[in-house]
């Protein structure tokens, strides 16, 4: 533990890249950590204030003053401008996480009198910016595919892992 006033050196973060985002988030809460502040969102606040410089500064200059004085709503505020980079492995994680149990309704094939459930259709709530539409069916591959559309811009489609 650092001496009493003197909390560890954290680097600065400079708003660089969202790869320095998380260092810089890491860095504050271990410090916090340390002195036994986790829970003392003002002084984690405080303290990372003292850290900032270049882009970053002049962003948290402009943050409104309840969020520079609460790490946890600063935090959120951070990842939003700077959001961590992605990882191909996060990724498809994420999206088998998504892939909740069958729903009531499915979509079904009508072959020669014969129906069989070939997908499953989804909702699935975004994080705050709408809805998205999950649709999934099989291919040869075995792979589903996503279908989304969240900010009613358009709709995209990518394979995701069964």
């Amino acid at each position: 533990m650092s001496s009493p006033g003197r909390p560890e050196k954290v680097n600065r973060f400079k708003g660089k890249s969202g790869a320095e985002c998380e260092d810089f988030i890491q860095n504050i809460r271990e410090a916090a950590w340390k002195e036994g502040k986790l829970d003392d969102t003002r002084w984690m606040a405080h303290f990372a204030s003292l850290h900032y410089s270049g882009k970053a500064l002049k962003w948290h200059s402009d943050l409104p003053l309840d969020v520079r004085q609460d790490w946890f709503k600063q935090e959120k505020a951070l990842l939003e401008r700077w959001p961590p980079p992605a990882d191909e492995s996060d990724n498809e994680e994420a999206d088998a996480a998504v892939i909740p149990a069958p729903a009531a309704v499915s979509l079904l094939s009508t072959q020669a009198g014969k129906s069989s459930e070939i997908g499953t259709i989804q909702f699935v709530p975004t994080s705050g910016d709408g809805e998205s539409m999950y649709i999934s069916k099989p291919d040869s591959a075995g792979k589903l595919g996503k279908l989304s559309a969240g900010d009613g811009t358009g709709l995209s489609i990518r394979g995701l892992a069964s």
